[in-house]
């Protein structure tokens, strides 16, 4: 499991005034010392005594060696430097008005692989707000208002709606965010806390180019690579989504979408040239600011040799 023995005080000083704060809400999803102001920024309300910090070890910005997280989540380490582990990719649609992750959302109800789903509520013309808030459903009818079409921009502390669905009973929960929730997410998953994290049974990201916030240019992952499913259109034929299917939880839900005609396999094999140039472009531009001036030193993010030498290839 991953475990490091650092708390509160360490995650204000290496992320959240340094710069790197995703926004996420992973941090105080699950601890009620932590508030988050009008942008999403993390707030210490209480003193901690733990030396040992949640807050601290379910952070994407803190530890995170990439190859060992792929064993935990997967099984085995990623063979596509690029886009993560991944068991096939495809490109679906829809015949329907409706978008495809409303789609994949109504499958997974029917399906009963979720009684809850946390998805993104766009609280920009709530006086003094700037991002988006967690909302959780528990029926296709009321996700229907929420389902975004792209990445979200100043995406919001929304991890923490996976805290408020666990406390409010439900235990099949699914999520729907960015690479940085995603990995937030996962993280805490993999850590030996015992929180309402572990009852998220279906996890859907977006691919992402940026955020929109400051912390972004720190995210070195495009494809939301700890997600059962990752689902983006940047790079997709048109009236397409490109879908990578990375374990058994995201290929059930494709086939049970499939034959309950909620989508339709448009190609089985697409291509993938604008895709991997999307996810290198930013992979290697944000590789470059995490390792600055000081080749030694690579912030939060552990690296393989192999991994430094393909980001910074040409």
């Amino acid at each position: 499991m991953l475990k490091v023995e650092k708390s509160s005080p360490d995650l204000e000083t290496e992320v959240i005034y340094n710069g790197k704060c995703a926004h996420c809400g992973t941090c105080g999803a699950f601890c009620h010392h932590i508030a988050y102001d009008d942008v999403g920024l993390p707030q210490f309300e209480f003193e901690c005594q733990e030396t040992i910090g949640l807050c601290y070890n379910s952070c994407p910005r803190t530890d995170l060696p990439l190859g060992k997280i792929d064993e935990m989540l997967f099984g085995q380490k990623r063979a596509d430097i690029a886009l993560g582990f991944y068991k096939d990719i495809i490109s679906v649609k829809t015949k329907k008005a409706d978008s495809v992750l409303l789609g994949l959302i109504e499958a997974a109800f029917s399906e009963k692989m979720i009684d809850a789903m946390v998805l993104p509520k766009d609280a920009t013309k709530i006086k003094g707000k700037n991002n988006n808030i967690p909302v959780v459903v528990k029926a296709v009818k009321e996700a229907k208002k929420y389902i975004p079409e792209r990445s979200l921009q100043l995406a919001g502390p929304l991890v923490t709606g996976i805290g408020e669905a666990w406390e409010n009973g439900a235990n099949k929960i699914g999520f729907l965010g960015n690479p940085c929730h995603l990995t937030g997410v996962s993280k805490v998953m993999l850590s030996p806390f015992s929180t309402g994290a572990n009852y998220t049974t279906l996890k859907i990201g977006f691919m992402c180019a940026s955020g929109g916030l400051l912390g972004c240019k720190f995210c070195v992952d495009f494809a939301a690579e700890h997600s059962d499913l990752s689902v983006g259109t940047m790079g997709a034929v048109k009236e397409e989504t490109l879908v990578i299917i990375r374990n058994k939880t995201g290929q059930d839900l494709i086939d049970a979408a499939v034959k309950g005609g909620q989508i339709e396999i448009a190609n089985k094999t697409p291509d993938l040239t604008k895709l991997k140039e999307l996810t290198n472009r930013k992979k290697r531009k944000n590789i470059q600011t995490l390792l600055g001036t000081d080749m030694a030193k690579i912030h939060y993010l552990g690296l393989s040799l192999e991994e430094l030498k393909y980001f910074m290839s040409e």
